[in-house]
């Protein structure tokens, strides 16, 4: 009897479902998911990620598999449920739940929706760290998870020399030859002289490609520690990246490719970041014995040349040197600014995703344009979340290195290639993990389609020539650096290096916030580390046990709050407003955007949009309901986005425009008193003090009226840019006016204002 229940139960683990859904194979879809939900990310733009959610849907993806990774850690039968706990993942935790406090805190007083929107990014930045350092931990698996990566941005430096030598040039022939069909196909709708307009035209006449970004900084950010990588494992005699006239290929083609993609970029701060990065850590592992010298000054002037090469061919021109001070000369700027926020907020910063909100209060007067970031990753830091998370981030950068530069002996990781195997190597008792390999192309592969899937669903498609133009150069990367994959070393000095080149880029350029750009700074700690062992299974203690069921069921209520508070609301918000889009009759349009406004009680657009419509429907029937409508919209708008000063200036050129149809000295006060606040927020904006000047003269007062323009053109003496002179810039509610004609620019109405106050 007692063995044939031992028999039976036997039975019951060796049984089809148990070999399929088992601890293992749980593991490798977990794995899977992991390399789909990170290539996904890199395929919808993400420079605004925040403001609009659309990366929502994949870091609802994290939360759940964070959840199932610590479910199945804590009650899977034959799982290890020793999560490894270290004092780099400590600090790792306690940066990504300072970050969250801020967002929670600073969400009551900004925008509240782009703040939950980034708390959420930034907890997927903690889940991507501790997931790929525990998942990916044999080296073939770290191999193959690089090959993947190298592979991608082969795949978009192939699509951003598409751009830059076909597509690009197309739009600009069909802009010049129809421009309002190309703008419609666009979907933008925007006058002649238009802002929208303008900045259409403007990104239209550059040439510098974008891959699957907005802008050509983020590609370069992305390409520079891939190519880093590819040179370091060149430079490298151990890496075997040599061996076979197969591997050898794929990195002479990937890196032909990369810096051709790179330098057609324009970006400074990527070129400096790849410059520096080989040029410290070739001087350091040159004099260890560890790379030929030779090879690092090969790799340099190979960059050097490609710059050259550029240069000569017509790719970028002498500005990008010329303009450099220039352009170091604006971040000093935000910085400045940046530092006076940082001194009004040193707690919890402005929180995150409220940044460009914020900014405005302290920029200064002689500032270019209105960042959404600091162009600083440091500055960005403590700017958005306050200086804990930057001391966090420190620290926790500090335990990361410190294990990897105190035991250079141990820095290496290597296959095994039968029968020239060793001992003491990570994977000399173990044959190739291809299988295990495969299992990160396929997850690529899935991480493609969700992209797409992700992207349809938030509004945010990518680019249907990323399947023909992207994927066949990527695919044969992949299948190039198999070999080495299988048999090959990668150093993790190397992993260092292109750590530092995406670190020195940030510290120039900006994009934390941007999931493109910002979850590579975890990726690349988290292969980087440590040494990767191949570490077996152990039983744990019953307490260890606990404490990951306890985890385990803390990530789950982590996911159903990222689906309460991020997923199901901004995706019902979106689709309302798609049909608000589309509806034919006012009444739909109108209970479209109040669906979109109740569905997200966070997001100020809905309400935005809507006080918009019934505006524009007052000025047409003059209707009660429109008035109504108009001014609850507006009151909720404002409400939700409190901080900002864009918002309040457009409440008061609606308010204005209302009054110069019949003249109520309420409407005239309300406008007055928007316009009031938006320089409050903006103190140091020549216009927004102009257009103040403009109201309080219409409302009779004449003593304030000349003192704002006073200010106005104080502050307009400072702005060194003329499309930012008050010359350039019209007012809104000029109207009919005998004492001021409308041949008179702004600047000339200020001087008339400002002699106001002398006869007063």
């Amino acid at each position: 009897m007692t063995n044939s229940r031992k028999s039976k139960r036997s039975l019951q683990l060796d049984s089809p479902a148990r070999r399929w859904l088992g601890p293992a194979q749980l593991r490798n879809v977990l794995l899977m998911a992991t390399m789909a939900l990170i290539v996904a990310s890199l395929l919808i733009p993400s420079e605004l990620a925040a403001e609009t959610g659309s990366h929502v849907v994949l870091v609802m993806g994290w939360m759940v598999l964070l959840a199932v990774w610590l479910l199945q850690s804590g009650w899977g039968r034959g799982s290890d449920v020793g999560i490894r706990i270290s004092w780099a993942g400590i600090g790792v935790g306690l940066f990504c739940g300072w970050y969250a406090i801020s967002a929670m805190v600073m969400a009551r007083h900004g925008h509240a929706r782009p703040a939950y929107n980034a708390m959420w990014i930034g907890l997927a930045y903690g889940v991507t760290f501790f997931v790929v350092r525990d998942l990916v931990g044999r080296p073939a698996m770290v191999r193959a998870f690089c090959a993947v990566m190298v592979s991608i941005s082969v795949g978009l430096a192939v699509l951003g020399l598409y751009q830059y030598g076909y597509s690009l040039p197309k739009l600009r022939a069909e802009y010049a030859a129809n421009p309002e069909m190309t703008l419609r196909r666009a979907g933008i709708e925007a006058p002649v002289g238009s802002p929208t307009r303008r900045q259409f035209e403007d990104r239209l006449a550059s040439t510098e490609p974008i891959g699957t970004f907005a802008l050509g900084n983020s590609l370069a950010g992305f390409l520079a520690p891939w190519l880093v990588l590819l040179l370091g494992l060149a430079a490298s005699p151990l890496s075997r990246i040599w061996a076979t006239r197969r591997t050898s290929a794929a990195v002479l083609l990937a890196t032909v490719l990369l810096l051709a993609c790179l330098v057609l970029t324009k970006s400074r701060s990527a070129y400096l970041a790849v410059i520096v990065s080989l040029g410290s850590f070739g001087v350091i592992w040159s004099l260890r014995g560890r790379v030929r010298a030779r090879w690092i000054l090969l790799a340099l002037g190979v960059l050097v040349a490609s710059a050259a090469g550029g240069l000569y061919l017509g790719a970028w021109d002498r500005q990008v040197l010329t303009e450099a001070p220039k352009s170091l000369l604006y971040r000093f700027q935000y910085w400045r600014a940046t530092s006076a926020l940082i001194a009004d907020h040193p707690w919890f910063g402005c929180g995150p995703g409220n940044f460009q909100q914020y900014y405005t209060q302290y920029k200064l007067p002689e500032a270019s344009e209105t960042v959404a970031d600091p162009h600083n990753l440091l500055f960005e830091i403590a700017g958005t979340a306050g200086l804990p998370a930057l001391a966090f981030f420190l620290l926790t950068g500090f335990l990361l290195i410190r294990p990897c530069v105190g035991e250079p002996s141990r820095q290496v990781t290597e296959g095994h290639r039968p029968p020239a195997s060793r001992a003491g190597d990570s994977d000399s008792n173990n044959p190739p993990a291809r299988g295990n390999a495969v299992i990160l192309y396929v997850g690529a592969c899935v991480g493609v389609l969700l992209g797409f899937l992700a992207g349809w669903a938030t509004e945010m498609p990518p680019d249907l020539a990323l399947f023909w133009i992207a994927m066949p150069p990527a695919v044969l990367t992949v299948w190039l650096l198999d070999p080495w994959v299988r048999y090959g070393r990668l150093e993790h000095w190397t992993l260092l290096a292109a750590l530092m080149a995406l670190l020195v880029n940030l510290l120039a350029a900006g994009g934390f916030s941007s999931p493109g750009v910002g979850q590579l700074i975890w990726i690349l700690a988290a292969l980087a580390c440590k040494p990767h062992k191949t570490v077996p299974p152990r039983s744990s203690s019953p307490r260890s046990a606990v404490w990951v069921r306890l985890a385990g069921l803390g990530a789950v209520v982590l996911a159903i709050a990222c689906y309460v508070i991020g997923y199901a609301p901004v995706l019902e918000a979106k689709r309302r407003l798609r049909d608000a889009s589309v509806a034919e009759r006012a009444d739909l349009v109108q209970t479209a955007c109040l669906a979109a406004a109740n569905a997200d009680r966070w997001w100020a657009q809905p309400p935005r949009l809507l006080a918009d419509f019934c505006h524009a429907q007052w000025m047409a029937n003059r209707s009660r309901s429109a008035i109504d409508c108009f001014y609850e919209a507006m009151e909720q708008a404002v409400r939700r986005d409190a901080h900002s000063s864009q918002l309040h200036r457009q409440c008061g050129d609606w308010l204005l425009e209302m009054w110069g149809v019949g003249h109520d000295p309420t409407v005239i006060a309300q406008a007055a008193e928007a316009y009031r606040k938006a320089v409050e927020l903006y103190p140091n904006s020549n216009i927004l003090h102009a257009q103040l000047a403009w109201t309080l003269y219409q409302c009779g007062n004449t003593r304030r009226s000349a003192q704002q323009a006073e200010v106005a053109l104080r502050l307009n003496q400072l702005v060194p840019h003329q499309e930012l002179k008050l010359a350039s810039q019209p007012l809104a509610g000029r109207g009919d006016d005998a004492r001021f004609p409308s041949s008179m620019t702004t600047e000339q109405i200020m001087l008339v204002l400002r002699k106001l106050n002398v006869g007063h």
